[in-house]
């Protein structure tokens, strides 16, 4: 049986990094933390590379369909704008999740910063993204949010997830055959 690819993606903000040093560098982190918890002798891995402008998000849908993956994890590592979430919502023909796990329980308000606040905008973009799709006639796609505190239910939800998309992939190519009779005419009355 071949292993499933999933597909992540890591959405930000570009008009935030000449703002504030490190801060690309700190929210690009969050994919790698979330591709570690997947259980790599069960599915490959795919990532699209951080995602912050719309051209970036084309390019990526377009290298996404070349990968002919099984599943896309949308992750939001900050306040993404609508546009650069749009083309994975409207082109990417994928089952997708929203993402959003902030580094912080809640923020200490009142030592909080600019850039604590990016770094934790997270599950504050998930509306905003949710209603790209509804606009655009898609599905919602179902939403993990949760801060990284809650290890626990963040491995269980990954792997929950990575077990459902495995059982569908083990039928993307499968030839399933039926034996028997596919309806009972009235007329045959002897098998009665």
């Amino acid at each position: 049986m071949n292993k499933p690819k999933i597909a992540v993606t890591a959405l930000g903000h570009y008009i935030y990094f000449d703002q504030f040093d490190g801060l690309h560098e700190e929210l690009s982190k969050k994919a790698d933390e979330f591709m570690a918890m997947f259980d790599r002798k069960l599915c490959d891995i795919w990532y699209t590379g951080y995602v912050d402008t719309v051209e970036g998000a084309f390019i990526a849908v377009r290298e996404l369909e070349k990968q002919n993956a099984d599943f896309l994890f949308v992750i939001l590592t900050t306040y993404v704008p609508s546009s650069v979430a749009a083309p994975f919502a409207y082109y990417a023909d994928i089952p997708q999740a929203l993402v959003g796990i902030q580094p912080l329980d809640c923020l200490d308000y009142k030592n909080a910063t600019t850039y604590m606040q990016f770094v934790n905008d997270d599950i504050c973009a998930m509306p905003e993204v949710a209603g790209v799709y509804e606009r655009l006639g898609r599905k919602i796609p179902p939403c993990i949010v949760a801060s990284s505190s809650q290890k626990d239910y963040l491995q269980k939800e990954i792997s929950g997830w990575q077990h459902a998309i495995a059982a569908k992939a083990a039928f993307k190519y499968a030839n399933i055959g039926y034996l028997g009779h596919t309806y009972y005419p009235s007329c045959c009355t002897r098998y009665r």
